[in-house]
Order: structure tokens, then C-alpha cells, then sequence
């Protein structure tokens, strides 16, 4: 998709109530987000195992549903909803089919490391932090791509470590190796707590 206007940029802020970070309005200023619909049906293509780029009003949308399920108690009424479910200040700029989503953690949630990067699986308790900020996860992601760690899947239009999709062999291995090299002291796996 062509990228997003300072008005749109602008305009998302003022619904979140705080700024982006500098990177992440330049990833949306070249491009905002993947054409989801582009073979004619919802199969947005994959730029990371299993995510797109979500469109901001697509990133929208889903924030505004996880903000709606923590004030609403939807998220108490199944033993979620405790801290580390949802937060406000995560931006959540890659989707997968699932519903997860890899979020830019903008106050650093159990850490204190504003800016970190982590996995968000609505229905498990389990967080990843993968990285400490959005330019390193970038600074990872190119590497790997540029060293072969990561590639075009053969079965799919995604990037992934392994030869085809959902293939957690030696391919795998690598990007885990390659990943923990290139960010020391990362992942960091935490757990959300139970709904009060």
C-alpha cells in the first residue's frame, strides 16, 4: 500500500493518546501496510513467519477491540484481563490470522524497557520480548533476510526460516541462534497474571 499521510499518522495518535515512535511512523510513511484483500480475499501476504504490516486503520481497529475487552470486563469474565493481557501503550503493528500480534510496547510493560518489542497471543497468558526496541527487531530482520536465515517459503508468498510453512526443522533452529546472537538477553518469556 502507498504510505500513510502526516493527517492519517496524526489522526491515529490523537485516538491512541500519545505519540508513535520515530521508526514506526516511518515504516507507516513508506508503506501503510499490506493490500489485504489483493488476491481479491482476505490472505494478506506475510513479511515474518505468519504476520503482515497492518494497515492503520486495521492496527486501529484491533487496538480499540483490546482496549474495548479490558474496560468492558470481557477479558475478566474468562480469568483474564490481569496485568500483562492488554495494554494501552502497545502498538499492534504485525497481525497474523490467529489474532496475535507482534506489538511495539511504548512503556515497557513488566520490564521498564519503553520502546521493547513482544509477541501478544490474546488467548495465552505467555508474552515473548524479543527484542529491546523497534530498530533492533528491524536491524535482526534485515540481517537475517540478507544472510539467507530468512527467505521466500517455497509453499507461500511468506518469509519464514524453514523451507515451507509451519516447518520448525534446522531452518528454525537457525533464526532462533541467529536471533538470540544478534540480541543478547532476548527473548525474554513472561507470563500476563490472572483476571481479578
Amino acid at each position: 500500500r502507498p504510505g500513510a499521510t502526516d493527517a492519517q499518522i496524526a489522526a491515529f495518535e490523537k485516538y491512541l493518546g500519545f505519540p508513535l515512535p520515530e521508526t514506526l511512523k516511518d515504516i507507516y510513511r513508506w508503506h501503510d501496510g499490506v493490500d489485504t484483500k489483493a488476491s481479491g480475499r482476505y490472505d494478506p501476504p506475510d513479511m515474518f513467519f505468519d504476520y503482515w504490516l497492518a494497515p492503520l486503520e486495521r492496527l486501529q481497529e484491533h487496538h480499540a477491540m483490546m482496549r474495548k475487552f479490558m474496560q468492558d470486563g470481557t477479558y475478566a469474565k474468562t480469568d483474564r484481563g490481569g496485568d500483562g493481557w492488554w495494554d494501552d501503550h502497545w502498538i499492534p503493528f504485525l497481525h497474523n490470522m490467529a489474532g496475535a500480534t507482534v506489538c511495539v510496547d511504548t512503556t515497557g510493560w513488566s520490564t521498564g524497557d519503553a520502546g521493547q518489542v513482544l509477541e501478544e497471543w490474546h488467548a495465552a497468558a505467555t508474552r515473548k520480548i524479543t527484542c529491546r526496541d523497534l530498530d533492533a527487531w528491524l536491524e535482526t530482520y534485515v540481517m537475517a533476510l540478507e544472510a539467507g536465515v530468512l527467505h521466500k517459503m517455497s509453499d507461500s508468498d511468506g518469509i519464514g526460516a524453514s523451507e515451507k510453512t509451519g516447518d520448525e526443522g534446522p531452518g528454525f533452529d537457525r533464526w532462533v541462534e541467529f536471533r538470540a546472537a544478534h540480541n543478547p538477553g532476548y527473548p525474554k518469556w513472561l507470563r500476563a497474571e490472572v483476571g481479578h
